[in-house]
């Protein structure tokens, strides 16, 4: 037995990070030459940074050439293909990473005798936050029958602003009680801010009442994001 695991790269061509069951096309062993990636933070409380990838592959035969009609991938080298590092070893696969494409670079050496392609990637985290920042909020906003949506994004006075629908009746700012903590870091790397409450820190929107438009007596639905101290 082979004392070292043998690692493979997978390309979903044609799929989107969407997909739930992406068709994984196995890229040949031997034009991958080699590999670097970080992962997106190293502790549980950490904030959340975007994991990288690198993999160098011989492109001799510019089959890793986006645009390359005599390439087996024409047309498949895009922006955003997901892209797998996988591990076999002693009989038990290993997912080492998995991202999506942000870059196809070609590399020349030796006198342009050489070619290499250098696939740039990036995990998931980078795509939320990209919604964290623009499309996320809109997704929120847009969504049929939302009541409230506090972003907590304030760094200074006593409002807790409800970004939903300012339609009559429709809009809740709450107010901010036991004085929080406004301005902490967001949950993603490059998010704007949060707010650090407590046991006494909270925002008040109101008693709900029957008929009312912030109405918690039927049938309704919370989400946030949190992050515990504990």
């Amino acid at each position: 037995m082979s004392n070292w695991p043998k690692v493979t790269l997978r390309a979903a061509f044609g799929s989107v990070w969407t997909d739930a069951s992406p068709s994984w096309t196995t890229l040949p062993s031997t034009t991958l030459q080699g590999f670097t990636y970080t992962r997106g933070r190293d502790r549980s409380l950490d904030q959340v940074q975007a994991g990288t990838a690198r993999f160098v592959l011989d492109n001799r035969d510019r089959r890793y050439e986006p645009g390359y009609a005599s390439s087996p991938y024409y047309d498949d080298l895009k922006i955003g293909v997901p892209i797998n590092l996988r591990a076999v070893w002693s009989g038990t696969t290993y997912d080492l990473w998995f991202g999506y494409v942000t870059a196809w670079r070609q590399v020349y050496a030796e006198g342009g005798k050489v070619s290499e392609c250098h696939v740039d990637a990036a995990d998931v985290f980078n795509l939320l936050a990209n919604y964290a920042l623009s499309k996320y909020p809109t997704l929120v906003t847009g969504t049929t029958g939302l009541v409230s949506y506090w972003r907590l994004q304030e760094t200074s006075g006593s409002t807790a602003v409800d970004s939903a629908s300012t339609e009559a009746g429709m809009h809740n700012d709450g107010v901010y009680v036991g004085s929080p903590t406004l301005g902490s870091s967001g949950p993603l790397a490059g998010d704007n801010y949060s707010v650090t409450f407590g046991s006494t820190r909270y925002v008040d929107v109101g008693a709900p009442s029957t008929g009312a438009p912030f109405d918690a007596t039927g049938d309704w639905t919370w989400m946030a994001w949190l992050r515990l101290s504990s």
